[in-house]
């Protein structure tokens, strides 16, 4: 299992497709666990296992997977299976099937 090392502003995972900036990234991996470095404008996911963003996002969209946000949230947050940590959540937060902890 290896690691890939993207940057961007943007990133979308749709159809086990990963898009950064809109370009795709190739890719052989089948459990997808994202963490991202640094801040970050929109994340797009429709399924992984975790995600877990190291500073500040606008929005976050996961179909199915944990969230875990350390630092603050200026957009909205919607997950339909999963959990949502994050420091603050500054726009709308939503999940249908798991948790939304807020650590400030």
């Amino acid at each position: 299992m290896g690691n890939i090392n993207i940057k961007g502003n943007n990133v979308s995972i749709i159809n086990n497709k990963i898009f950064v900036d809109g370009k795709e990234i190739e890719t052989e991996e089948k459990v997808i666990n994202i963490i991202v470095e640094g801040n970050l404008d929109k994340l797009e996911v429709d399924c992984c296992n975790s995600i877990k963003v190291n500073g500040v996002t606008k929005d976050v969209e996961v179909s199915n997977g944990n969230i875990t946000i350390s630092g603050d949230v200026k957009g909205n947050v919607n997950n339909i299976n999963g959990n949502i940590i994050a420091k603050v959540i500054n726009g709308n937060c939503k999940t249908i099937n798991g948790d939304i902890l807020c650590n400030d």
